[in-house]
């Protein structure tokens, strides 16, 4: 049962009814996503465990939890039929994002390496419940928002951490220097212009 459904009184779950993780499923159609992501994990060869709506997945030495709310509504959308597809596609995009964001973190003391790689990106500040700023890769840029360095990935965006700046040898006050604050200060105006 759905939170805003129990929040009106709804009383008990509805018989058949899913988890709350993967609703709108049916208990069955959840119970045969799991089967279907557990048969994904098992062709990749990795060790893996099911929990309530959580993979854990053993890769490079560690394990690593990934909530299954999201692959689950897809699936329901796309039905049954394509559920082992749409399954093996999201840990394929999943899994590069991973490497391209570890190629990132080794190559993110060589500033030449990641130049074209990094952007600036707006987020709420935290009184929105947004992102806390962490001077140099991110600041307070406005009232409610923060500007931050981001790697621009093929798959994903990665928020870059404050560690690489240390490493390049760049000064805080010069790794977001002037032409960084009009950059994103553009980026601000053009947002909020259109």
């Amino acid at each position: 049962m759905g939170f805003l459904k129990r929040l009106r009184g709804g009383g008990q779950e509805e018989e058949g009814s899913g988890p709350d993780w993967a609703h709108p499923m049916s208990a069955d159609d959840a119970a045969a996503f799991l089967e279907a992501v557990g048969e994904e994990i098992e062709r990749r060869g990795l060790t893996f465990s099911i929990g309530d709506g959580v993979v854990r997945i053993e890769r490079d030495g560690g394990s690593s939890d990934y909530g299954l709310t999201n692959l689950a509504q897809v699936c329901h959308q796309v039905g049954r039929g394509s559920w082992a597809s749409t399954i093996s596609d999201h840990f394929e995009n999943l899994f590069a994002a991973e490497a391209a964001q570890a190629r990132v973190e080794e190559e993110g003391h060589d500033l030449e390496a990641v130049r074209s790689m990094l952007k600036i990106r707006l987020y709420p500040a935290p009184s929105l419940g947004g992102m806390e700023p962490q001077e140099p890769a991110s600041w307070d840029l406005a009232p409610g928002l923060v500007a931050a360095f981001v790697y621009d990935l093929p798959t994903t965006v990665a928020t870059v951490k404050r560690g690489p700046y240390r490493r390049v040898g760049t000064k805080p006050g010069r790794a977001h220097g002037h032409r960084a604050r009009q950059r994103a200060h553009r980026c601000a105006r053009d947002a909020t212009d259109g």
